[in-house]
């Protein structure tokens, strides 16, 4: 493959975490950037391809308990509740 320049704008805190980060790995920066774009472009790849084997009103739901801070007591009570309801206790 044939390598090309590309100029990116990020913030220093993040081009030296990344420096840092490509460093421990023993890599170059510019290797260390690549492969996680590599890594980025099959992961949607792969979601778009599962997206389009599920039902668009399954696929709706998709996030929708995103930042649940419920405990497991919580989850508890709440069934606790409904089945309390449901057989009239």
């Amino acid at each position: 493959m044939e390598a090309a320049k590309l100029t990116l704008s990020l913030s220093k805190e993040v081009i030296e975490q990344a420096k840092n980060i490509a460093r421990k790995k023993g890599v170059s920066l510019s290797k260390y950037i690549q492969i996680f774009l590599e890594k980025s472009i099959k992961t949607e790849n792969l979601e778009d391809e599962i997206d389009g084997n599920i039902p668009e009103d399954i696929r709706s739901l998709r996030g929708i308990l995103k930042g649940s801070d419920m405990t497991n007591k919580q989850i508890w009570d709440m069934k606790y509740e409904y089945l309390k309801e449901k057989h009239d206790l």
